[in-house]
């Protein structure tokens, strides 16, 4: 693969072309850069209608993740001697910004693939990073700091489906009768016929945590497919690196499952147009 850089803006007014450079994305085979101005992000932040920037950051965060992951992926793949080229960070090529495109609202737009001769490393893209997009801006680690997806995701959709379910709801057996355990904690649900719920779950949890998590979730599922079958459930959450191998097992197998749907969090609106589109309503509450 030949080395290219890409540069992230958020156009500002596109009636008249009125664009800020955000970010700069730069790879080759072996090596992979990426970060974004955490100093015109504030700026954006007064520019911007809050929820879409909200959306703007999680956008962001979800690309500093995937180039983390991919890093991470490709260290498993080295030191399990497999060949490199089953990975290439693939993940992260021009089809990545296309996919991300679909999904942010336009927030965000990148530059096609600019090609280039330039030695691939940090002090390249320090260089370049000064000179496209911001000038004497501190250039942290990605891996230091710890993003929150499924927070940011809550928050994104949290405000487009409300007013259509039971939000941060508490299930027992006074709402679905079949349901064995006492109360499982759920981020939303509602109900139309069948009944509809969502859970957003951090996979680079630990294990036993994780596996908590999505027994409980099974359990709610089993019990409510009893009343109705054709009742739907949403598992909202990112793929975790592949060195948490019992982690993404289980991430893989939900998945493949056929019980419940699994969400990339950069979808979330999927979620939110199913809600909306089936006109689901809460559930009456009832006291405890």
């Amino acid at each position: 693969m030949k080395p290219f850089y890409s540069i992230l803006y958020v156009p500002i007014r596109p009636e008249v072309k009125e664009r800020l450079t955000i970010g700069l994305f730069m790879r080759s085979d072996k090596e992979i850069f990426f970060y974004y101005s955490k100093q015109k992000l504030e700026v954006l932040n007064d520019l911007l209608p809050k929820q879409a920037y909200n959306l703007l950051k999680l956008s962001l965060h979800s690309i500093e993740r995937t180039v983390i992951k991919a890093k991470k992926d490709y260290e498993v793949t080295l030191n399990s001697l497999m060949p490199s080229e089953t990975m290439e960070y693939s993940v992260v090529g021009e089809p990545y910004f296309q996919y991300l495109s679909k999904y942010n609202q336009n927030l965000i737009a990148f530059t096609s693939p600019q090609y280039t001769n330039i030695e691939i490393n940090f002090k390249n893209f320090k260089i370049l990073f000064e000179k496209l997009i911001s000038e004497g801006e501190f250039i942290q680690k990605a891996e230091e700091e710890k993003i929150d997806l499924v927070m940011h995701t809550r928050e994104l959709l949290k405000p487009r489906i409300e007013k259509y379910v039971n939000w941060d709801f508490k299930v027992t057996n006074k709402h679905i009768s079949k349901l064995i355990l006492p109360s499982i904690l759920v981020d939303f649900i509602g109900k139309n016929g069948n009944y509809v719920i969502g859970k957003t779950i951090d996979f680079d949890k630990p294990e036993h945590s994780l596996d908590n998590t999505i027994a409980k979730h099974i359990a709610l599922i089993g019990a409510i497919h009893e009343e109705r079958k054709n009742s739907k459930s949403f598992i909202i959450g990112k793929e975790p690196v592949k060195k948490f191998k019992e982690q993404h097992r289980l991430w893989q197998n939900i998945r493949n499952s056929r019980i419940m749907d699994f969400i990339d969090a950069d979808e979330y609106e999927t979620v939110a147009d199913y809600v909306e589109q089936n006109n689901i309503q809460p559930l009456e509450l009832i006291a405890d």
